[in-house]
């Protein structure tokens, strides 16, 4: 099983940044450079059983993502799993306040690899890498900006 985190200390309150990564629209307007056609597959875009899809794009590789949010624990947890043709993967965010107005957000992704893309497992992790750091930077911007 292979194992990829990034994190972020972000100038925001846990309760705010938590109350944005739970709402999966939110998610639309992070990192649209890899993630395109983003929509949500459940009547409620928040909590446990929210389910949203998606268009990975990562240099010549383009598949469908789907994933379901299977644990919601206000406000440090919020973890999703996700359905490539590769494999299943599990998507934690770990949220640490630093203080009342800022928040250690880590993001980390457990995957297994099945199939071909076993093989290119080296090759996932650097993907991994890159996407998550391009969605934490956008993530940062969004909730910097003015309410």
């Amino acid at each position: 099983m292979g194992k990829v985190s990034a994190s972020i200390t972000l100038n925001r309150s846990i309760e705010e940044v938590f109350d944005f990564l739970n709402d999966q629209r939110n998610h639309a307007n992070l990192n649209r450079h890899n993630f395109r056609e983003f929509k949500i597959l459940t009547p409620n875009s928040t909590g446990a059983g929210a389910r949203s899809q998606f268009l990975l794009k990562t240099g010549a590789f383009e598949e469908r993502v789907q994933l379901r949010v299977t644990t919601s624990k206000p406000y440090h947890l919020l973890v999703e799993e996700g359905h490539l043709k590769g494999g299943t993967f599990h998507l934690s965010w770990r949220l640490t306040p630093v203080s009342p107005s800022q928040t250690h957000l880590v993001l980390v992704t457990e995957y297994q690899p099945s199939g071909p893309a076993a093989f290119f497992e080296g090759v996932i992790q650097k993907a991994f890498v890159r996407i998550y750091t391009r969605v934490l930077t956008d993530l940062a911007q969004k909730l910097a900006a003015p309410a």
